[in-house]
């Protein structure tokens, strides 16, 4: 019996149905076969000692049809690792690879994942130890941080003082509480540990500037941070108000902006408080209203965060929480000469890996075929991109290797010199500082020169001074330098967007074409393209 619903036989539409599902599940299996055949069948050659794991995972990907996945904040990349295989299956050459590594894999036809073992420490002996901290009272410690060195292995101790931790064999235990002295206690064959903190007479004795004057740390109720001049120069920047990242609880720092001169970081206190600007309040030497960005480090003694009700002498101002910073002051005694100089280096965290100009071609040959057009690449055109047999007519230009260079230099150099008699002390500081831009012969850099004077004949005199000479790419250069410029996002979004079958410069060295809204990223990094200097 046949039904007929709006002229179509249904029993051969289902027909028709059963034979294309028995098609598609037939092509899957096949699909699948081929890829686990693909795994167990493709030979690899490769040769490499001590290379980073993660140039090798990119020669495989690059040799095969294979393609790795891995957390980047659990896989080390750059961990040195050994590869000697003559026509190895991929099993083969990661069984050797990975060995002693801590790391897993995972082969799902052609897609392979990486991850770490699942207790990698297990390996260890490990034992369970149990122990109690008091101070010299006998009072319990509440909140002891008890942390195992060298690991995040850690516990805190309860209302009773007691913790318990599972260590491994010869474990060093690091003691800590505010107030009191860190220590370091190492476990041997104990199994309980007691332990006895003692008090940081020198730290609570430690006088801190506050909105009003000083006052003694063991007397001090407010909420307030406050860190030394001298910790402060122990990292490496031009800009003092990198130097705040981490070393405040409440305090964050983000730098949107690596442009020399333009790098400042965005200082947020306990979060956002007021609509607008919700910058804190830069107070120098009592003088508020002062920018943290440019001060030299060198001349720092302390700098104090007020975060609550502390800062309430500021009225409104200080909405946002207030920055203390005090410059030093001369001591009595004989001259005293200090001279520091800092050379740094910096480089592209990520690069990101664009295309080479073979790739290139044969994407634009898929799409051609997409739109029905005859593809525009021959095979041999292809393989010309990337054989370098003639690289003015088929050119292979990676643009973030043609535009950033390794490395960029920055320096600080500062001398002071400090000294004086009882009614007359005095502080000289002077110093300079350079920051270099990413860019192959950059256009861009920061030069910046500081002096301060701080004299003290019972009533204070204090001077100073700062020039800044910034010099930038023309392309959309604001000269507000505490924004950042459109040109760097030009340059950037440029070489991103470039194709890698364009010449980077003409053959006699001259700019290059336009690859974008008129604008090619190795030009305008230089002074090819005009320059915009901005002193103040």
């Amino acid at each position: 019996m046949k039904i007929y619903r709006h002229g179509i036989d249904i029993s051969r539409f289902l027909s028709l149905i059963m034979r294309i599902t028995f098609f598609l599940f037939f092509l899957g299996v096949l699909q699948s076969y081929a890829a686990s055949t693909y795994a167990q069948t493709t030979q690899l050659t490769i040769h490499e000692d001590n290379i980073e794991l993660g140039e090798l995972l990119n020669k495989i990907e690059k040799q095969t049809e294979f393609y790795f996945f891995y957390n980047n904040d659990k896989i080390d990349k750059r961990m040195k690792v050994n590869a000697h295989a003559e026509g190895k299956t991929i099993t083969e050459v990661l069984d050797v690879v990975l060995n002693n590594t801590g790391v897993t894999y995972q082969v799902n036809n052609k897609a392979i994942i990486l991850n770490l073992a699942a207790n990698p420490v297990s390996l260890q002996a490990r034992k369970n130890i149990t122990g109690v901290i008091v101070d010299e009272h006998g009072e319990p410690v509440i909140g002891a941080n008890v942390l195992e060195k060298g690991t995040t292995n850690g516990s805190i101790t309860n209302i009773d003082g007691q913790f318990s931790l599972s260590v491994s064999e010869n474990a060093v235990l690091q003691i800590s509480y505010i107030g009191y002295i860190s220590q370091d206690v190492t476990v041997g064959n104990r199994t309980h540990i007691p332990i006895t903190l003692k008090e940081d007479f020198e730290t609570l004795e430690e006088v801190v500037v506050v909105g009003y004057g000083t006052q003694r740390k063991a007397t001090l109720t407010g909420s307030i941070t406050t860190v030394k001049g001298e910790d402060m120069i122990k990292t490496p920047t031009t800009n003092a108000s990198h130097m705040l990242a981490g070393r405040m609880a409440g305090v964050t720092t983000v730098q949107s902006s690596g442009e020399p001169g333009a790098d400042d970081a965005t200082i947020r206190i306990r979060g956002v408080n007021t609509i607008g600007n919700s910058d804190p309040l830069v107070v120098v030497d009592g003088v508020p209203g002062r920018s943290l960005s440019r001060i030299d480090p060198a001349s720092i003694e302390t700098i104090t965060v007020l975060k609550d009700a502390s800062a309430a002498i500021y009225g409104s101002q200080a909405a946002n929480g207030v920055i203390l910073i005090t410059t030093k002051r001369g001591s009595t005694g004989k001259p005293n000469i200090t001279l520091n100089f800092n050379q740094g280096f910096s480089q592209p965290t990520r690069i990101p890996d664009m295309t080479d100009g073979s790739e290139y071609a044969t994407l634009i040959n898929e799409l051609d075929m997409y739109e029905g057009r005859t593809p525009r690449y021959s095979q041999q055109d292809i393989a010309n991109f990337t054989s370098g047999s003639d690289p003015w007519k088929y050119p292979n230009t990676d643009w973030f290797d043609a535009v950033l260079k390794p490395w960029s230099a920055q320096n600080n150099l500062n001398a002071q010199m400090t000294g004086g008699k009882d009614e007359v002390t005095y502080f000289i500081s002077a110093g300079s500082k350079y920051q270099d831009a990413f860019y192959r012969n950059s256009v861009s850099d920061y030069k910046q020169l500081d002096f301060r004077s701080n004299l003290d004949v019972k009533i204070s005199i204090g001077l100073y001074g700062r020039m800044e000479n910034t010099t930038a790419p023309a392309i959309g250069r604001l000269t507000n330098m505490t924004d950042a410029s459109s040109g760097y996002e030009t340059i950037f979004r440029t070489a991103t967007l470039a194709s890698p079958n364009v010449h980077a410069v003409w053959p006699d060295g001259s700019p290059g074409p336009d690859i974008l809204e008129g604008n090619n990223p190795v030009t305008i990094a230089t002074n090819a393209s005009g320059s915009d200097k901005n002193k103040k």
